[in-house]
C-alpha cells in the first residue's frame, strides 16, 4: 500500500507507484483525507506486507518510507530500487 501524508504529495506517490507496477508490484493507492494511522490500519487489513509512506522529505528526495507492516521491523527510508530489492527478495538494502 502506498500511503500519502498530505494531498499535495499525490504527484510523487502516483510516479512511485507507477513505478513499482511496471516492476510487477501491486500497489494500492491510500485513500485521500484519511489519517495516516487510518491509512495504515486498512493496509495491514488487507494483508499487505509493507506500506510506502510518502511525505515532505520523501517527495523532495524521490524516496519512500518503507513500513512492514507483518513484522515489527523498523521502517526505513528507501529509494525505489531499493524498495523493489526489499519487497520482491526480502533483501536487506541500506539507502
Amino acid at each position: 500500500d502506498l500511503c500519502r501524508s498530505v494531498e499535495r504529495h499525490v504527484g510523487a506517490a502516483l510516479r512511485i507507484a507507477r513505478t513499482l507496477r511496471a516492476s510487477g508490484l501491486t500497489v494500492r493507492g491510500g485513500i485521500p483525507g484519511r489519517s495516516m494511522r487510518a491509512q495504515l490500519r486498512s493496509a495491514a487489513n488487507s494483508g499487505a506486507r509493507f506500506a510506502a509512506i510518502v511525505g515532505d522529505n520523501e517527495a523532495r528526495d524521490g524516496v519512500v518510507q518503507l513500513k512492514p507492516l507483518a513484522t515489527d521491523e523498523e521502517q526505513r527510508s528507501l529509494s525505489v530500487e531499493g524498495v523493489l530489492e526489499v519487497v520482491r527478495w526480502g533483501r536487506a538494502v541500506v539507502d
